[in-house]
């Protein structure tokens, strides 16, 4: 075969090749066939059953994806796009868990812990530097709580163990509330070394109640994630702290004390953890979830679900089936009003 020859058998192969790539983008930008709108029904045999009850969910029809809503609190298809809460003056509780773990300054205590202060302020500027944090006026709550004394994590109620404390007299009509926790390094040459402290499962809740009945449901004003605590340290250039928060914990240490290389280094030092402004009185609670009770890759089909309410009240128990593909969707909404007796 002559060089001319295999040079153009080359560039046909290369046009084929174009041409099958031009053909398969084609291809893949066509739009899918459309779904049908799922042919899906719902019934049960009565409307009314006593708590504890099992209340089947008749289902006939088909659908390739189905949600259940019970039309409990937090499951409720009428807040599927989002739920506000208006708690208004109810006020709001603080938990959290705390540990310590080395150093020697300062006797530990479960209620008075060496250098460590719980504070808020309704007049914090939210301006995260030292001469705004001092210009604040910020409330010492410190005896609230209870702390640990070792590296084991403890709740921060007194009694009982586990139950948040209110702190609904910090709270001041329109203005936002602003937790910290405020960490002071003595002069370690003669107090000791810094300990570490540990912040864990940091949570405000109202005491807004958004049961139907029964048991109080207190929603979650903020936690620990979306406090969006921020580290203030007072000398970061000439002995800074060695504190850090991670996705789970605020970890407050004091600076690193060199007593043979630099002993003079020794200062009085206040290292801070503050959260962004926490407003109590309105609350996103986000969407209401349902349960999904068939998905696209379960075969079998769908005849049958069964629930139970543990709380008397009415409840519109909405059922969600869907069609679904990448270009198209069709649904159908289908509820039944519930009443559950004592």
């Amino acid at each position: 075969m002559e060089l001319t020859e295999f040079k153009t058998k080359i560039m046909k192969l290369k046009y084929y090749n174009l041409l099958a790539g031009v053909l398969l983008m084609i291809s893949c930008e066509k739009e899918l066939p459309g779904v049908d709108t799922p042919s899906f029904d719902v019934s049960t045999e009565a409307l009314s059953y006593k708590v504890g009850s099992v209340v089947k969910f008749k289902i006939t029809g088909s659908a390739n994806i189905v949600s259940f809503y019970s039309g409990e609190p937090l499951k409720d298809y009428a807040f599927r796009a989002g739920r506000l809460v208006d708690a208004g003056n109810a006020g709001a509780k603080l938990s959290f868990m705390s540990a310590v773990t080395g150093g020697t300054q300062g006797t530990l205590s479960n209620t008075v812990p060496p250098h460590l202060k719980v504070v808020a302020s309704t007049n914090f500027s939210g301006n995260y530097d030292m001469t705004s944090i001092q210009a604040a006026t910020w409330l010492d709550i410190t005896s609230r709580f209870r702390y640990a004394i070792n590296n084991t994590a403890v709740s921060s109620n007194p009694t009982p163990p586990g139950v948040p404390v209110d702190i609904s007299d910090l709270i001041v009509a329109g203005k936002p509330i602003y937790i910290a926790y405020k960490y002071v390094t003595l002069p370690q040459a003669v107090n000791g070394t810094a300990r570490t402290w540990s912040i864990t499962s940091f949570q405000i809740t109202s005491n807004k109640d958004i049961s139907v009945a029964g048991p109080a449901i207190n929603p979650i004003v903020t936690n620990y994630l979306s406090a969006g605590f921020r580290l203030v340290d007072q000398n970061p250039l000439t002995a800074p702290a060695r504190s850090s928060l991670t996705t789970t914990t605020i970890n407050l240490l004091g600076n690193l004390y060199d007593a043979v290389n630099d002993a003079g280094n020794d200062p009085l030092s206040e290292n801070w953890a503050i959260s962004k402004p926490i407003f109590t009185n309105t609350i996103d609670l986000g969407p209401d979830k349902p349960v999904a009770i068939k998905d696209q890759a379960k075969a079998t089909a769908l005849v049958e679900h069964t629930y139970t309410y543990t709380q008397p009240g009415t409840y519109k128990a909405t059922f969600v089936a869907l069609n679904v593909n990448l270009d198209n969707r069709k649904e159908i909404v289908k509820e039944i009003t519930i009443t559950v007796t004592p």
